[in-house]
């Protein structure tokens, strides 16, 4: 019995094509380093082989699966085994540590784009409650009849809502400042809102998270009222004016 064989080398990975009487034999020959051709390139496991009882018909064999039409009937032959030891241990190292890092990557990248899109919700969230705040003030400001009283943190005036002519007070709230006032004392204030004899902390809240004035809430000009507020919550804030011109005054 001949056998013609094909081994692979574990150090360069490249493939070795040989027949032999003793096929055993022969393999420990290689990885021993008792054939010229192979021995620096120990050590070696076989891959793959076939049997012929004609010395001749296996080195016929030899010589085909050492042609190029050979290693690609080879490559077919071998296909499940080489998807499973397509890469070198290096090579594999390699890949695993770029998956790593691409991982790592995509981690961070979704950790911040997550801080991002919290970060955009809370300011948004700040935004909305703060602008329709200042909507309601304006739009009922608009319909003053006169302004009775403009302080640093509050303002008072008279309009006709719908139910008769009252008195409305818009002012910066919390129960730790009697009356605020620069200097403020406080962080952070409410937003009220309050209809005719009212008392401090009466009234519906409009607003909260309203951050310690750096410029004054609430100014006159003329005929033009300036609301100027900040909201914070968290590390979030958002700041919004508005310029309003009451009609009847």
């Amino acid at each position: 019995m001949y056998f013609t064989y094909v081994i692979k080398s574990k150090k360069d990975n490249n493939w070795y094509t040989g027949y032999t009487k003793d096929l055993r034999n022969r393999i420990k020959e290689h990885n021993e380093g008792n054939v010229f051709s192979t021995k620096t390139r120990r050590p070696f496991e076989l891959i793959y082989y076939e049997a012929c009882l004609n010395e001749k018909d296996a080195i016929a064999r030899e010589k085909y699966l050492k042609s190029g039409m050979g290693k690609r009937y080879l490559k077919n032959r071998l296909k499940v085994f080489l998807s499973l030891t397509g890469f070198t241990i290096l090579e594999i190292l390699i890949v695993i540590l770029a998956l790593t890092i691409v991982v790592g990557v995509v981690n961070n990248v979704y950790i911040v784009g997550l801080d991002l899109w919290s970060e955009g919700i809370s300011r948004s969230s700040i935004r909305t409650d703060l602008s329709q705040a200042l909507e309601l003030v304006s739009k009922n400001l608009r319909r003053a009849t006169s302004i009775d009283a403009i302080t640093a943190s509050s303002i008072t005036f008279t309009a006709d809502l719908g139910g008769g002519s009252s008195s409305y007070r818009v002012y910066l709230y919390n129960a730790s400042d009697s009356e605020p006032n620069p200097p403020y004392s406080q962080d952070n204030y409410d937003l009220r809102w309050a209809q005719g004899t009212t008392t401090y902390g009466s009234g519906a809240n409009l607003a909260t998270d309203i951050a310690q004035p750096i410029n004054t809430p609430f100014t006159q000009n003329g005929n033009v009222i300036t609301l100027d507020l900040t909201a914070t919550r968290g590390e979030e804030t958002v700041r919004l004016r508005s310029n309003v011109r009451p009609r009847n005054l």
